[in-house]
């Protein structure tokens, strides 16, 4: 499916996404929507940025450390006025919430209203995808963790973003508290 903005998001390690394409492979053939084409190794953080500069999503995510996030099972999306329903894998991470909403200061497009992490399993046919509901992946509960964001220009450049480990937080209260002590 091409791409009318830019977007960040985060890959799936490989033997995860091989994983997904065996599922995917679940999905029967006559179901499959025959246009809608699947990109099953990624997460999407935030779609429609409008700059094709990483610089400013380079810049605000410096000092973000690792991103975890955990499978919980099986979905279908219905999105409103489109040909194709979307059967996926929700994933719940409070790290990638708190990245799209960071990323969501920058200038863009809001397509989707309500941001809902998830992988992609499939693309399919409208009235096809509550069957897909109740498959057992054998990935729910699986935890994930990210050291990369990819920023993903129109026109398929990207451009990838090293997370590097969070500060030790402990550590910078107590500096401050023996700095603020030794003031006194």
């Amino acid at each position: 499916m091409p791409m009318d903005y830019n977007s960040t998001q985060v890959n799936l390690p490989g033997a995860f996404a091989s994983e997904l394409r065996d599922l995917e492979s679940r999905i029967s053939p006559a179901d499959i929507h025959p246009t809608e084409k699947n990109d099953i190794s990624h997460i999407t953080i935030l779609y429609g940025l409008h700059s094709t500069d990483p610089g400013p999503v380079s810049e605000l995510l410096e000092g973000i450390g690792l991103v975890r996030a955990s499978i919980i099972g099986m979905d279908v999306f219905k999105p409103e006025g489109k040909d194709y329903e979307v059967v996926v894998m929700p994933v719940d991470s409070p790290d990638l919430c708190a990245l799209h909403e960071g990323l969501a200061v920058l200038p863009h497009t809001n397509t989707y209203p309500v941001y809902r992490p998830h992988c992609t399993v499939a693309y399919v046919l409208p009235g096809t995808g509550d069957k897909y509901k109740t498959l057992i992946s054998g990935l729910e509960g699986r935890v994930l963790t990210f050291d990369t964001v990819v920023f993903s220009a129109v026109g398929g450049k990207k451009s990838y973003i090293p997370l590097t480990k969070l500060l030790d937080l402990n550590h910078i209260y107590k500096t401050l508290e023996k700095a603020v002590k030794n003031k006194r």
